[in-house]
């Protein structure tokens, strides 16, 4: 474990900190804080994205799109890759100070705790025709008050690509993250809580050819999952993808094969075979249609196999300048060898709507969801999950902005899981989620937030009683621009 200052060394060198980044901001015009949605052309900010629910490693890859070209994957003290020019790089700082009254995440004996965090990092962006490169690294420098040792969490994504000719790309990206805050995960419903650390890494190389109308691509990835708590279910995935897709202005067709070997500490090993295939219409200028269907086949070494079966039809529309709605509907199936086939219906709803002095998001959605290859491995769940985000534009306060979200999440538990945070089948976990932050720019650079999040777990397995915690934190945070 690395060494670190006391507590009160901590605190002085927080307070050297915010003194000496006051004069590094230059004046001038203004800028979007470190952290802060991107701006549209007609508002200051837009809706802030809602963390995934199918979060870190293994991102659930459509089949119109590549491996390596998903979104950069973010934290909280991470500036938005989205405001940097074509050719940029960009050290950014954030000195952070939480209080939460509930540490260890547990319904009885609640202890509270002061957290300090020191999170210096560089982010750097490189769109070539030859070559591009989105990279950010963030390490966080954590300093408990009491409960638990100071830690240097670490966070790296990187997205690269090289043009080998008009049509051949080769591509690499990484997802790194080593942390003891299970917020970092990005999933409201993590069954792993508390202050126990943990690592997700995933990285993936990918050859493509790129015609004109379509695509065909090929790729590997490599996954690791470990917690570090006794007993830890730790997981190891091979995946082998290649992926399909041809199009022209009115159709896209496009499909993918997925070929993966799962290794455990404690469960059985397996083999998984998936299919999934996507058709979308142009119908007219501003609305498409859409026909998706996935089949997924789970060949455990020593379980009973089990299947995951969907078909969705629906469609997207653009209305206004900015607004835009996307809505599918079908069915989701799950069976397990020598068991019962579960039918129910599949949903996806998702609407964003920027307004003059706000702008609005909402999402719904619920299936069967494979979590094997999750930190936050629970096997297989039926899933819904809910959103609401309203964020203020610059039309209101010019240099200040707010957020509030709300999210809710049951996972049911449809297979036993082994380890600490194993769970147990037919047992159902519910999590209210609900934020509210204030960033205010103070000069050009420098930001100052102010933010508040209350967590409520329940669940019905008798050993797992949930929990609820309260946070805050105040923090600067500052970027500059090296070119």
């Amino acid at each position: 474990m690395p060494s670190a200052p006391g507590r009160n060394g901590c605190r002085t060198l927080v307070f050297l900190s915010l003194v000496a980044l006051w004069p590094l901001a230059p004046a001038g015009g203004q800028e979007a804080p470190v952290g802060s949605p991107p701006a549209s052309p007609a508002v200051a900010s837009t809706v802030p994205a809602f963390p995934p629910f199918l979060p870190l490693a293994l991102t659930p890859f459509g089949p119109e799109g590549s491996v390596t070209e998903t979104p950069i994957r973010l934290l909280p003290l991470t500036p938005p890759m989205e405001t940097l020019p074509p050719l940029s790089i960009r050290t950014f700082l954030t000195v952070d100070e939480e209080y939460t009254d509930n540490a260890n995440e547990t319904k009885e004996n609640r202890q509270a705790e002061f957290r300090t965090s020191v999170a210096p990092g560089l982010a750097a962006h490189v769109d070539r025709p030859q070559a591009s490169l989105d990279l950010v690294y963030a390490p966080r420098f954590y300093y408990p008050d009491r409960l638990s040792d100071a830690t240097v969490d670490q966070n790296l994504t990187l997205r690269s690509g090289w043009n080998v000719s008009p049509f051949i790309r080769f591509s690499a990206a990484e997802d790194l993250l080593k942390s003891s805050d299970f917020s970092y995960q990005q999933n409201p419903g993590a069954r792993p809580t508390g202050t126990a650390e943990y690592l997700t890494n995933q990285g993936t190389l990918e050859a493509a050819y790129l015609p004109p109308n379509g695509r065909i691509g090929l790729s590997y990835s490599n996954v690791l999952q470990r917690n570090d708590v006794p007993g830890a279910d730790n997981g190891l995935f091979h995946i082998v993808r290649t992926d399909a897709q041809v199009t022209n202005p009115r159709l896209t067709l496009g499909g993918s094969y997925t070929l993966t070997r799962g290794d455990f500490d404690i469960s059985s090993p397996y083999w998984e075979h998936s299919l999934d295939a996507r058709a979308t219409r142009v119908l007219t200028p501003t609305v498409s249609g859409t026909l998706s269907g996935l089949f997924t086949y789970h060949d455990s070494d020593r379980d009973p196999d089990l299947m995951i079966g969907r078909a969705r039809l629906g469609g997207t529309g653009a209305f206004g300048p900015y607004g835009s709605i996307a809505a599918e509907a079908g069915a989701g199936v799950f069976a397990q060898q020598n068991d019962s086939t579960n039918v129910r219906p599949s949903i996806l709803l998702n609407w964003t709507q920027p307004f003059t002095l706000f702008s609005l998001s909402a999402t719904y959605q619920q299936d069967y969801q494979e979590n094997f290859q999750l930190v936050t491995n629970t096997g297989v769940t039926f899933t819904r999950s809910a959103g609401l985000a309203l964020s203020s534009t610059g039309l209101l306060f010019r240099d200040l902005t707010t957020t509030l979200t709300g999210q809710w999440v049951e996972n049911r538990n449809l297979l036993p899981v082994p380890g600490p945070n194993g769970v147990v089948a037919g047992t159902a976990d519910r999590t209210w989620n609900l934020g509210a932050e204030i960033r205010y720019l103070i000069v050009r650079g420098l930001s100052l937030v102010l933010g508040y999040t209350a967590t409520i777990r329940t669940s019905t397995e008798a050993n797992y009683p949930g929990f609820l915690e309260n946070r805050v934190h105040v923090g600067l945070s500052y970027q500059y621009a090296i070119f």
